[in-house]
């Protein structure tokens, strides 16, 4: 049975006695239109990004924050998903790079050879999004620039790799490094691509899909997220910079790298690793010499000295080394 105030609510609005079997007919509830669907225009430019190679890295969320960047279309990630899911340029679909692109090649035989960069970003505690454009060295491990800033445009890479040139001399050097990076659009843009041009650094990029070929610059922005950004909340910019300031300098002459040997990025950077692989197998060595004859029964050396205090002995003063080197 019909409960009655459904039946007045159908009434409301028809003559009694004159409805029709049309008016009968089950409706959806759903209103007859959707106040925030995106216009035409809107979603021609989702599809046209979704498309373009130079996005072929980025996630449908990555996709939208640049395109909220670049001013090209204001939608959430949700709304890209939708649109590129209907379109079938989610997953596999987008995946259209040639069968046979070569592994780049790059050569790193000493400091200041070859810099690979890439950008990633952190949530302040009031919403809004912080970047952090990231660039190392490839033989040294050494983060030689890192810069936040409050989008990832060309001219935020521009301002880190002035700030990295001229932080390790090479802002007037014809030996400038190769500058390696993925192909985000603000690496492979007309701006970046001038900047690397006027200044005679030649530019290389990662195939796409591929992140491995830029590892060594994912590694040191997993590290950095992990083992310092995460440990913080930031209220502002200003306090973002001066975690990355605190990070870089710890990273660079404290944490020790697994890659280059266990020893600090600037100990690789400066030339001294072999230096202290010298004092660690001399302190080694001296420490197996005290304990056979500790155990020996001849009790222990006189001049016994421990481990790290033999290895600092070995060590020469960083600076002098680093003034005499330049």
């Amino acid at each position: 049975m019909l409960p009655r105030d459904r039946y007045y609510a159908w009434l409301e609005g028809r003559t009694p006695g004159e409805a029709t079997e049309a008016d009968l007919e089950d409706r959806s509830s759903a209103p007859g239109c959707t106040p925030q669907k995106i216009m035409p225009d809107e979603r021609e430019a989702i599809i046209e990004m979704a498309r373009d190679d130079t996005h072929a890295d980025l996630s449908h969320r990555k996709l939208a924050f640049t395109a909220l960047d670049e001013g090209k279309a204001a939608a959430s990630p949700s709304t890209f998903y939708r649109v590129m899911k209907a379109e079938e340029l989610i997953g596999k679909a987008r995946r259209s790079r040639p069968k046979n692109l070569k592994k780049p090649e790059i050569e790193a035989t000493r400091p200041n050879q070859a810099w690979q960069y890439d950008v990633t970003y952190l949530r302040l505690l009031a919403g809004m999004f912080v970047y952090i454009v990231f660039i190392l060295d490839r033989y040294s491990r050494k983060i030689v620039g890192a810069r936040a800033s409050h989008s990832r445009k060309s001219d935020d890479i521009i301002a880190t790799w002035d700030q990295a040139l001229l932080a390790e001399d090479l802002l007037e050097s014809d030996d400038k490094p190769l500058a390696f990076s993925d192909s985000g659009s603000e690496m492979k843009s007309k701006s970046t691509k001038g900047y690397f041009n006027e200044i005679g650094i030649t530019q290389d990029h990662s195939r796409p899909h591929t992140p491995n070929d830029n590892a060594h610059a994912e590694a040191v922005i997993a590290t950095a997220k992990c083992e310092y950004l995460y440990l913080g909340e930031f209220e502002n910019i200003y306090e973002v910079q001066d975690a990355v300031c605190d990070l870089v300098d710890h990273y660079n002459n404290v944490r020790l790298h697994q890659g280059i040997g266990y020893v600090t990025p600037e100990i690789k950077h400066m030339g001294l690793e072999e230096v202290v692989f010298e004092a660690r197998r001399h302190s080694l060595a001296r420490a197996r010499e005290d304990r056979m004859t500790y155990n020996r029964g001849t009790g222990i050396p006189e001049d016994h000295v421990l481990q790290e205090q033999l290895s600092m002995d070995f060590m020469p003063d960083k600076e002098d080394v680093y003034n005499e080197a330049r």
